[in-house]
């Protein structure tokens, strides 16, 4: 009996993670094809002789006060 609740519950477990699977997009290391919610800027610097590159989202706050 205990081996019939096994089996089943591995069954559920491995249906359930095909279904996601379908769901998932793969990343790579830029998240260059996440979509995100406001436009994304680059800033491409030098640092320790190492050419970096630095990606972010510049978002006014809705009481912006100038400064």
């Amino acid at each position: 009996m205990m081996k019939l609740k096994i089996t089943v519950l591995l069954v559920l477990i491995s249906g359930f993670t095909f279904a996601q699977q379908e769901n998932l997009k793969w990343l790579d290391i830029r998240l260059s094809n996440y979509e995100y919610p406001f436009p994304v800027h680059f800033l491409k610097m030098d640092v320790q002789q190492q050419n970096l590159e630095m990606t972010y989202m510049d978002i006014q706050p809705e009481n912006f006060n100038g400064a």
